[in-house]
């Protein structure tokens, strides 16, 4: 019998970010023949398709041509999670993972929706600089302090770093 209720996870990621992994898990030892991934936005064309062996790139959306890899060449334990590469903005989306195994006793192996992933593709932190200015005539030696924040505002994260000496 093969899984019935589909995956859902969210995930975050900076834009400009080396990879980001799109999870994904068949439930048995059954042999994959299919692993397809599309983004619910794209129509027809999908963002990764893998069929016995090879990846297809027929109709594969340009861009992510290059991008995609299985995180799992050999889909050990049914891993058949993707690293999507140079996360960009335009990345954020829907994925879905869909499978195709071979099945005792069937005749073909059907695709089956495993995972959704819903991925949101934000600005990296900005780092803000600020000056510390000491005065001579107080005659210190030195003076450190620092702070690190992380703030979300409306137009995206920043991460503020303040250290003087």
């Amino acid at each position: 019998q093969f899984f019935s209720s589909v995956h859902q996870k969210n995930i975050t990621a900076d834009s400009g970010q080396d990879n980001v992994t799109l999870p994904c898990r068949a439930p048995n030892n059954n042999s994959i023949v299919v692993v397809k991934y599309n983004r619910t936005d794209l129509g027809s064309e999908y963002v990764a398709l893998y069929q016995d062996g090879y990846f297809v790139p027929d109709e594969q959306h340009p861009s992510y041509e290059t991008r995609v890899d299985l995180q799992d060449e050999d889909m050990k334990d049914g891993d058949v999670s993707v690293i999507l590469k140079n996360v960009k903005m335009n990345d954020t989306g829907t994925y879905k993972c869909h499978v195709a195994q071979r099945e005792p006793n069937q005749e073909r192996a059907m695709l089956k929706l495993l995972s959704s992933i819903t991925l949101r593709v934000v600005d990296p932190p900005v780092l803000e600089q600020t000056q510390c200015r000491i005065s001579r005539a107080r005659r210190q030696r030195n003076v450190c302090w620092n702070r690190v924040t992380l703030l979300d505002s409306p137009v995206g994260r920043s991460l503020r770093v303040c250290l003087c000496r």
